[in-house]
């Protein structure tokens, strides 16, 4: 990469909208680190508004999963505004939804990316949406930030556990915690593939896929509940198992055995809550196709897991 390029790609202004502290501060370290100087961090749409709307920004990355004002509808906001109406938008999500997608596009964004997310694959991204050449990340730059991260894990999975142990054994309702969990699955997924826990980040994306389709399709998959709850209960513990274990990147022999135990039972359940919905929707004339739409979704969404599984393998 000559001087001339790295001196453009370091002199980009870019804000970061997420509103998960620890991922902010993971992309602002992966992005510091590639030479870029000047960035800017909110945690809300709102915010982000305000910060383009004073700033000169010459590309956004955006979280999908977030409080009041998600990631679509932050950049709906910005396409309406005469400031914001051209700057490249990267969207970053934990599911990988075919209708989420194509609004996305709609919406001129130029990346939409499925975490876990490695950094250089990050840096990447912000460089070619812009016509550049990215420079290399050396992982080491995410020493320090994924050692605290570690450091603070042990308490997250512990709560996470007494969690689904609490609704497993009835002393919390499950359709209190709901979106809790969901919230929580959808950081762990990111934090973890980012900050060297592969393993882990896959684990958690099972289990927010599960969570994902409990929440949004209650009525249609309620009657698996005590199935999700199992499993639930069962894929935290493993977590908080990994966790205590420091399993880091792919588990080795240990994370083969994990997802070998853990992974079809995960998979089956994905598959019957595709299938209860679409014969929930199989009556309807907008959804005669929702059986067969489910089922590549569901077929694209084990792809996924399955190619950052990958991704960790070779890494």
């Amino acid at each position: 990469m000559t001087k001339a390029l790295r001196e453009k790609f370091a002199a980009l202004k870019l804000l970061i909208v997420d509103d998960d502290p620890t991922m902010r501060s993971a992309m602002l370290t992966a992005l510091r680190a590639a030479g870029m100087r000047d960035i800017v961090g909110v945690g809300s749409g709102e915010k982000g508004l305000a910060a383009v709307q004073s700033n000169r920004i010459d590309i956004i990355v955006c979280d999908y999963h977030m409080e009041n004002m998600d990631g679509l509808g932050f950049v709906t906001r910005l396409r309406q505004s005469a400031w914001g109406a051209n700057t490249p938008v990267i969207m970053l999500t934990a599911n990988s939804e075919g209708e989420n997608a194509y609004r996305a596009r709609e919406l001129a964004v130029a990346a939409w990316l499925v975490k876990p997310i490695q950094p250089n694959t990050l840096v990447r991204h912000v460089a070619a949406t812009l016509g550049l050449v990215a420079p290399q990340v050396d992982d080491n730059n995410l020493e320090d930030l994924a050692a605290a991260y570690e450091a603070q894990l042990p308490a997250e999975l512990s709560a996470l556990a007494a969690t689904t142990a609490g609704i497993a054994d009835g002393r919390l309702s499950f359709d209190a915690f709901q979106n809790d969990l969901l919230t929580r699955l959808h950081n762990l997924k990111g934090q973890a593939g980012m900050l060297g826990y592969g393993l882990l980040g896959h684990i958690a994306g099972w289990m927010h896929d599960l969570q994902r389709i409990a929440v949004r399709q209650h009525d249609m998959v309620a009657h698996m509940q005590p199935e999700l709850i199992k499993v639930l209960r069962v894929g935290a513990a493993v977590m908080q198992m990994i966790g205590d274990r420091k399993l880091r990147g792919d588990g080795g022999d240990a994370g083969v055995r994990i997802r070998a135990q853990f992974g079809p039972a995960a998979e089956a359940l994905l598959t019957r809550f595709a299938d209860a919905v679409a014969a929930a929707n199989a009556g309807t004339r907008a959804h005669a196709n929702t059986q067969a739409e489910l089922r590549v979704q569901a077929n694209v969404d084990r792809e996924m897991r399955q190619r950052q599984m990958n991704t960790y393998l070779r890494g």
